[in-house]
């Protein structure tokens, strides 16, 4: 794991995905998405099985 990370996975497409223990606390905000706080596990598995569709107006940006 590199510094800061909390966790990785690789999706269906063969990328390594991480997550940094600052954007899951940025996630989990009161003011964001606190409710997320219990579903840890759910994401992990939605990152690394869910489908992906490249934008095809910005290659930068998926749906």
């Amino acid at each position: 794991m590199q510094s800061g990370e909390r966790w990785a996975v690789i999706d269906q497409n063969g990328n390594r995905i991480h997550l940094t223990q600052e954007r899951w606390e940025h996630i989990i905000e009161p003011i964001n998405h606190p409710e997320m706080a219990n579903y840890e596990d759910e994401l992990k598995e939605t990152v690394r099985s869910g489908k992906r569709i490249q934008d095809p107006m910005n290659p930068q940006k998926y749906r």
